[in-house]
């Protein structure tokens, strides 16, 4: 997938830019990961709702174009997470032939991965992410999320779900 003159890879979804914001002061852009069924703690084994949120309370954002994994946690900081490189879990859109989003298979594993279908303008899209069957430290949802060709996030993460 090429946006603008830097190239987001999907092939192996493991390798992401780094946050590329012409004209932006923030490092985090103007969307958020809901996480509905989730209060403290994950389970395994579990389905969850997710919801991938354009922030209406500035302006009329939207997005295109959207590439989310779940990963492990390595480290976290104040403003930055370090991830594992593999993704976990498993993804479900809901109908292949409505829905803006279609699930991918990364690094060797099923529906591990989410991206969108088409370029039309996107507010709000709801899915659900399966669990992995057992506990795997702290995760987190990890996006790259795609507004314009030359107006896009990477490293955009949700907060940390942990272990049971």
């Amino acid at each position: 997938t090429q946006v603008g003159t830097s190239k987001i890879t999907l092939e192996g979804h493991t390798t992401l830019p780094r946050n590329y914001q012409p004209g932006r002061t923030s490092h985090i852009g103007p969307y958020y990961i809901k996480i509905h069924e989730y209060e403290d703690r994950y389970l395994p084994d579990a389905d969850y709702t997710i919801s991938i949120v354009a922030n209406q309370t500035m302006s009329k954002e939207y997005y295109k174009g959207i590439l989310l994994q779940v990963r492990r946690v390595t480290c976290a900081g104040i403003t930055v997470i370090r991830v594992e490189d593999e993704p976990l879990g498993t993804f479900d859109v809901g109908s292949s032939t409505t829905s803006p989003l279609i699930t991918k298979d990364c690094s060797g594993r099923e529906r591990s991965a989410v991206v969108h279908r088409s370029r039309q303008m996107k507010i709000n899209e709801t899915l659900t992410w399966h669990s992995p069957g057992e506990i795997q430290g702290p995760l987190v949802f990890r996006m790259t999320i795609v507004k314009t060709a030359t107006d896009y996030w990477t490293e955009q993460h949700s907060v940390i779900m942990l272990d049971s």
